[in-house]
C-alpha cells in the first residue's frame, strides 16, 4: 500500500461516526435462539400430544363403563345413585335394532344390583360386583317394539340379583288372526342361559308386571289379554295374572275377576292379590278373601318374607305406604314421609330386607325445581303394624330413571344399605368429539403459523 493511500484511509477513518455496541447484544442473541428452539418443540408436541389425543379419545366400543367406588370391586353392593343413560345410547335402527356398540347381546354378566328400562324401551342391569352399566339386547323383550315404547312393560330383577325376569313377544305372525307369541322369560345372569314360559290366550298376552317371592324362587306375572295384536297396534279385552314355580317353563293362571289388582307371592308359592276392596290368598285354589279399607294400590306390592304382612305402593296425594295383612285385612298407612313431602308422593315397595324393613321407590308429586324438594330416592323404612314408622333415605336416583327400577334387596343391610359409586364413564356424543378435535387442531395451526411469523422475520 502507497504512503498515500494510507494517509488517505486514516483521514476517513477519523471523520467516520463511532458505533457503539451494546455489551448484552450476544447473550440477548442466545436467547432468541433459545425462544426458536422451544418454539419448534412446542410445535412438535403439540402435533404429538393432538395424535395421541384422538388416539386415546373414548370410542362407541362395546366396553362398558365401570366404576370402582368406595364399595370396592368385587364385593356385591347396591349404589348409592343411580344414573340415567344418555338418549344418543338408546336409539334404534330402521329395522329395530340398537345403534349402540355398547348395546351388549352377551348376556352373561354376572350378578347385578340395580335394573331399570330406559325410556326408549332398553333394558339396564348395574353389576353388583363392579357398578358397571350393562345395556341389555334381550331377546324378544316387549319395550324393544314401537308399539309398546313409553309403556309400563314387565321387567324385574330378583333379589338375590342372579335373574331377570321380562315380558317378551314375537316375532310378529304372517296373518292377523294368528295369535301373537308373548309370555315370561328368565335371563341367568351368570351363565346367560334364558328360560322362555309362552302363555296362550286371546290374540297374545302383554306382561306388564312381574314380581319375585322373597327367596327369588316363584314368580308372579300381571298382564291383559288382546284382542287384536299386530306389530303396528293392539287391543285389550281383559286382564290376566299368573303363577311360575321355581325352573318351571309354564305359567298357572291366577283368577282375575277381570279385577285391577296388585299381585305378589311369598316363598311357599302363596299368592296375594291385592285390589281396592279385597285381599285374597291362592295357592293352586282359594285360600282367604278378607274385605280391606282405605286402600288405593297401585304399581306393586311385596310380602313379607315370613308371609304375613304385604305393603303396596301408593299414587300420588299420599305421604306414605300401606301395609295390608294377609291373614285379616287390616290396614295402616304409614305417613312416614309427610314432613319431607307435604305435597304427597308416590311409593312403589322394591322389597323387604328382612321382616321389619322395607325398600321403597319415592317420587314427589312436585318437581323439584319447582319446590325444591329432594328428588326421587329410595328409602329403608320399617311398616310394622302401626302408624308411627321411621326411615332412611339410602340412593338418590336420576330423574331420567323411570319407575320400572328394580333393587336386589338381598345386598342391602341395615348397616351397609348401598355404598358410593362414581358416575358411569359414558363415551363422548360424536358433536363433543368433533369439538375436542377441531379445538386441538386449531391450537396447533395457532403455533405453526406463530412459528412461520417467526421465522419470516428472521429470514428479513
Amino acid at each position: 500500500m502507497t504512503g498515500r493511500l494510507a494517509d488517505e484511509l486514516a483521514r476517513v477513518a477519523e471523520r467516520a461516526p463511532v458505533v457503539e455496541v451494546p455489551p448484552d447484544t450476544w447473550a440477548r442473541a442466545r436467547r432468541s435462539r433459545s425462544r426458536d428452539r422451544v418454539l419448534v418443540v412446542a410445535a412438535v408436541a403439540a402435533v404429538l400430544a393432538l395424535v395421541g389425543g384422538v388416539a386415546l379419545l373414548p370410542r362407541l366400543d362395546p366396553s362398558v363403563p365401570v366404576a370402582d367406588g368406595s364399595g370396592g370391586s368385587g364385593v356385591p353392593a347396591v349404589p348409592s345413585q343411580v344414573w340415567g343413560v344418555p338418549e344418543r345410547l338408546t336409539q334404534q335402527r330402521e329395522d329395530g335394532s340398537w345403534s349402540s356398540d355398547r348395546v351388549e347381546s352377551d348376556l352373561a354378566i354376572g350378578r347385578g344390583a340395580v335394573a331399570f328400562v330406559t325410556p326408549a324401551g332398553l333394558p339396564v342391569v348395574v353389576g353388583a360386583d363392579d357398578g358397571a352399566y350393562h345395556l341389555l339386547d334381550l331377546p324378544g323383550f316387549l319395550g324393544n317394539a314401537a308399539l309398546t315404547r313409553g309403556q309400563t312393560v314387565g321387567l324385574t330383577l330378583s333379589p338375590d340379583g342372579r335373574q331377570l325376569a321380562y315380558g317378551w313377544s314375537g316375532p310378529v305372525p304372517d296373518s292377523d288372526a294368528t295369535p301373537m307369541p308373548s309370555g315370561v322369560r328368565v335371563l341367568d345372569l351368570d351363565t346367560g342361559d334364558v328360560r322362555t314360559i309362552a302363555l296362550s290366550g286371546g290374540r297374545g298376552i302383554q306382561v306388564d308386571r312381574l314380581t319375585w317371592s322373597p327367596g327369588s324362587s316363584w314368580l308372579v306375572w300381571q298382564g291383559r289379554v288382546a284382542t287384536y295384536w299386530t306389530g303396528m297396534s293392539s287391543t285389550y279385552r281383559s286382564e290376566a295374572a299368573g303363577r311360575i314355580a321355581p325352573g318351571a317353563a309354564t305359567s298357572v293362571e291366577v283368577p282375575t275377576d277381570n279385577q285391577e289388582a296388585v299381585t305378589a307371592v311369598d316363598d311357599d308359592g302363596v299368592v296375594s292379590r291385592l285390589t281396592t276392596r279385597r285381599v285374597t290368598t291362592w295357592d293352586g285354589r282359594p285360600l282367604s278373601s278378607r274385605r280391606v279399607r282405605g286402600v288405593q294400590p297401585v304399581a306393586a306390592a311385596a310380602v313379607q318374607p315370613s308371609g304375613g304382612l304385604a305393603v303396596v305402593g301408593t299414587e300420588f296425594g299420599t305421604e306414605g305406604i300401606t301395609s295390608v295383612d294377609v291373614a285379616t285385612g287390616d290396614t295402616v298407612t304409614h305417613r312416614y314421609l309427610a314432613g319431607l313431602y307435604p305435597a304427597g308422593a308416590d311409593n312403589v315397595p322394591l322389597g323387604w330386607i328382612d321382616d321389619d324393613l322395607l325398600v321403597a321407590l319415592v317420587t314427589p308429586e312436585t318437581a323439584p325445581d319447582e319446590s325444591g324438594v329432594p328428588a326421587r330416592q329410595v328409602v329403608v323404612t320399617t311398616p310394622r303394624r302401626s302408624a308411627t314408622s321411621t326411615y332412611r333415605i339410602v340412593a338418590r336416583v336420576d330423574q331420567a330413571v323411570p319407575d320400572s327400577l328394580s333393587v336386589a334387596v338381598d345386598l342391602m343391610t341395615l348397616a351397609r344399605p348401598t355404598v358410593e359409586r362414581p358416575e358411569p364413564d359414558w363415551p363422548w356424543s360424536d358433536e363433543r368429539l368433533s369439538l375436542t378435535i377441531g379445538l386441538g387442531v386449531a391450537g396447533v395451526l395457532s403455533v405453526l403459523w406463530g412459528i412461520r411469523q417467526l421465522w419470516r422475520r428472521r429470514a428479513l
